[in-house]
């Protein structure tokens, strides 16, 4: 059941997030969990580590506390943004969306997993950079398909509350290659 919501949001996101209203309450945390702990061992791992592998603990609290506040952050301009514009969103149903458009990172980080291990930083960089598009694109079907707003209005809730934060951390990461 796990890998049928990453792979519908991936895929079929239109029916997932409508499928999503009724049949999923908590699932959604395992995404997440996938994602810190994805994100975290590649943290631990990567040859250019800032912990390295005795200060493993560290490192996953560190990680485990950043991933829960973009989290929460994505999910708080989710809010904000679809409330400016319209959507009577409450902020259980924007934790479950933005849980849902986890997915996206969960395969981000597979695909991503080997690469970080072994330091090949313009993969990684470039991987990151599609998974972007995607994850955007992916956001505004699911935000269209569930508020039921217009189409300039999804656009803007897509850019005010996925494509900033996954353009800064593309920026963060393509002028830390550069320099």
């Amino acid at each position: 059941m796990f890998f049928d919501w990453i792979m519908g949001v991936a895929l079929r996101p239109r029916v997932t997030f409508e499928r999503s209203r009724e049949h999923l309450r908590f699932g959604y945390w395992w995404i997440v969990l996938t994602v810190m702990s994805l994100d975290a061992v590649m943290g631990i791992f990567h040859p250019e580590s800032v912990f390295g592998r005795e200060a493993w603990v560290d490192a996953t609290l560190f990680v485990v506390m950043f991933d829960l506040f973009i989290f929460d952050l994505q999910a708080l301009m989710l809010l904000g943004a679809g409330r400016v514009l319209g959507w009577s969103l409450t902020w259980p149903q924007a934790v479950k969306f933005c849980g849902l458009l986890w997915s996206i990172n969960v395969l981000e980080d597979l695909f991503v997993f080997y690469p970080s291990l072994k330091a090949i930083a313009q993969i990684e960089l470039w991987t990151m950079g599609f998974f972007s598009i995607w994850y955007v694109i992916v956001m505004a079907i699911g935000v269209r398909r569930i508020s039921g707003l217009s189409g300039w209005k999804t656009l803007v809730v897509t850019l005010l509350a996925g494509a900033t934060w996954r353009t800064a951390f593309f920026a963060l990461a393509y002028y830390s290659l550069k320099s």
